[in-house]
Parts: C-alpha cells; structure tokens; sequence
C-alpha cells in the first residue's frame, strides 16, 4: 500500500495505539467473556500449557505475530516474540504509541489536519469484576 499512495504524491502514514497488557485483558475478559471470572481463571490463559491453544484471550503480543491462529506453534521464547514484534512494528509502523489516546489523537490531527472530533466512550462496562488491575499487576 505505502508504495501506491506514496507513488501518487501522497503521504501515507501506518499507525497504531497499543494498550498497556493488563489493561487489554481486562477489556477482553469484560468484551468477550463472562465478566465473573475468578482471579485464577483470568490468568490461567497465561500459563505455558494454554500458549498454543486457540482460545478467547489473545494478548497484543500474539494478535501482532499471529493474528487469530494457534498461540506460538513454534515455542518462541517471550523474548523471541518481544524481538520479532519490535522488528514488526519498526519495519511498517511510522506513529506507535501505548495507553494515550490524547497524545495519539493530536498526533494523528497533525497529520492529516483533521479537525477533532469529540468521541463517546463506547467500550464502557458497568458490572462488577471477581478481581482489580492490582491484583493483575503483582
């Protein structure tokens, strides 16, 4: 794509905003599952075993590498798939930021000069969850 829109005089600018790991869990677990998971379940998909199962959670980490498919099928180490995502992101990625939607926002207005437009949070869960993001962070 860079090189088509670049070839016609645009500018042609990839972005991306991750959000902090904990963070996008949370969101998943109250998105995608039942919210009344207990502390245990949340986390179990973390553990080696459940690496190569294709299941509900897929961290940001394995979305980038692998899209939906199976988790790890080759066994990488964390710091294999932390490298081939950090070569990833700097080979087609020209803005990347983590958590601020703000910073992401007036930077993406520059670019394009686009006015901003107010937004209304939709990703909004008014339940109660079995655990915090303290707890998640030990």
């Amino acid at each position: 794509w860079r090189e088509e829109v670049e070839s016609q005089g645009c500018a042609f600018v990839v972005t991306t905003m991750l959000r902090d790991a904990i963070g996008h869990t949370i969101s998943q677990t109250k998105g995608m599952i039942k919210p009344n998971l207990t502390l245990d379940e949340f986390t179990s998909h973390l553990e080696p075993e459940n690496y190569n199962q294709k299941g509900v959670f897929v961290t940001q980490l394995d979305y980038l590498l692998y899209n939906m498919g199976p988790r790890n099928e080759y066994n990488a180490t964390r710091e294999e798939k932390v490298k081939r995502a950090v070569e990833l992101l700097q080979r087609h990625f020209d803005v990347l930021l983590l958590s601020d939607y703000g910073r992401f926002a007036d930077i993406i207005h520059k670019i394009t000069g686009w006015e901003p437009l107010k937004i209304k949070p939709a990703n909004v869960f008014g339940g109660d969850l079995n655990y915090s993001y303290a707890e998640l962070q030990k």
